[in-house]
């Protein structure tokens, strides 16, 4: 977000970084979960009086607050407010044109199934990434066994309505490889 609020004549033409360069959201190791990882909910149009709460594997339920308080509060903007996935939503469409410095090579442009490269061309950074919500919740989530988890979010409104979702998360020891392993299939 930085790099494309520079004026374009001033920055790099390859930004630092790109979606490209980041790890699958729904994997998960328990240094991650250590440091502190966000279960975010985007209810829309949700508001003060929702209430928002996710039910793990084990039955335990945890409760969501939201971002974005409503009374009165300077706007709360930035990846620590953002909906993560809105966000990369928004910005895959744009991947076959990413390039980054990163150096990795199979982070230009985008890599489909089997390791089919499609860019990288010059990117153009999108303007409207979502960097805030009013209609965003979160929980921290608690450290989790190793394994796939299915996780119920459900959030209720003034009128007593409830809406259902699931995410699943997965927690390894280190994470998989990102890219398309040729040598699996030779």
């Amino acid at each position: 977000m930085n790099w494309a609020a520079q004026p374009e004549e001033e920055r790099d033409a390859v930004p630092p970084r790109s979606i490209n360069d980041l790890p699958d959201p729904n994997v998960l190791t328990p240094q991650d979960i250590e440091a502190g990882v966000w279960l975010t909910a985007n209810v829309w149009a949700g508001s003060a009086e929702t209430t928002v709460e996710a039910t793990l594997p084990g039955g335990e339920r945890i409760t969501f607050e939201r971002t974005q308080q409503g009374e009165g509060e300077a706007l709360r903007s930035g990846a620590e407010w953002a909906d993560p996935f809105a966000a990369i939503r928004q910005l895959a469409v744009a991947r076959i044109a990413y390039e980054s410095q990163s150096g990795n090579e199979r982070a230009q442009g985008v890599e489909l199934f089997r390791g089919n490269r499609f860019g990288p061309a010059p990117p153009r950074p999108q303007g409207s990434i979502a960097h805030r919500s009013m209609h965003l919740w979160r929980a921290q989530l608690p450290a989790l066994p190793q394994g796939a988890h299915r996780i119920t979010v459900t959030s209720t409104d003034r009128n007593g309505h409830t809406y259902t979702d699931t995410i699943t998360v997965e927690v390894h020891e280190e994470r998989p490889p990102r890219y398309w392993r040729h040598e699996l299939w030779e």
